[in-house]
């Protein structure tokens, strides 16, 4: 639950696009859950193409399906929306009080007796 704690942190803190993809990579190395993995990486993906310019360049035709933005202008409405959505997944974990490997244990089946 920490580690929601201090994603959620990190988004709502004003700070450059840089000091927060550096502290979530660091976040999503620690973390084992696969959803909130997921989650951290497309705000990586984000922030790394707001501040590596030459990034947007090698992005895939699945990239981009995906909806990785090709422009500055799209840039903001993407990380906007993740963003969001990450919040949202965030605050529901922390409300739900538990741990990250019992969220995991759970997802593979087993069960408190």
């Amino acid at each position: 639950m920490k580690q929601y704690q201090k994603a959620l942190v990190i988004l709502k803190e004003t700070a450059k696009a840089t000091s927060k993809h550096n502290k979530l990579v660091k976040l999503e190395i620690e973390t084992e859950e696969q959803e909130f993995k997921e989650i951290l990486q497309k705000l990586i993906h984000g922030y790394k193409w707001h501040i590596e310019p030459r990034y947007s360049r090698t992005l895939t035709n699945e990239q981009l399906e995906a909806g990785i933005p090709a422009n500055n202008s799209q840039w903001k409405g993407f990380i906007a929306t993740i963003k969001q959505e990450a919040i949202w997944f965030l605050e529901e974990r922390i409300a739900q009080s538990k741990p990250q490997w019992q969220i995991i244990a759970e997802k593979n089946g087993w069960a408190p007796k």
